[in-house]
């Protein structure tokens, strides 16, 4: 009878040890969402990049994805987002030989969004101050 408890106990005990190894190491999984962009507007954008934070606090550096050329009416291929996909992005651009950068204030207490596969669909408009003329029209969850 005693053999009979010890086994059970050490038999509830691995099972334990188990299922808790089995749980931290799903939870420990990073969860990799990818981003595309479509150019919805009329004019083509060049040398696109998606500029979103990789971390979080005063000391949090930022993830960049390169995007390229992007023609108007276009869709870009997905691209990895090693720090996770947020609901609004700064970004970068090229226009008449220069890179011009449009920031975003802060990014405090955002967290990357839900999906897997997600669109940005976004327009340039040259009419609008250079460095605010990217314009976030909607964001798509592709892939839940």
């Amino acid at each position: 009878m005693l053999l009979t408890r010890l086994f059970s106990s050490s038999k509830r005990a691995i099972l334990t040890l188990i299922l808790f190894s089995l749980v931290t190491a799903c939870a420990a999984e990073p969860r990799l969402q990818q981003l595309r962009i479509t150019n919805s507007g009329n004019t083509d954008i060049k040398g696109l990049v998606v500029v979103s934070p990789a971390g979080q606090g005063w000391d949090a550096r930022i993830s960049r994805i390169e995007f390229g050329d992007l023609p108007a009416g276009q869709t870009s291929e997905y691209q990895n987002a090693p720090s996770g996909v947020y609901r609004y992005a700064a970004y970068e651009y090229v226009l008449d030989a220069r890179v011009v950068r449009q920031p975003v204030i802060d990014w405090v207490g955002e967290e990357p969004m839900t999906g897997k596969k997600i669109t940005y669909q976004i327009m340039l408009d040259l009419n609008k101050v250079t460095g605010n003329q990217v314009s976030l029209i909607t964001v798509l969850i592709d892939e839940p």
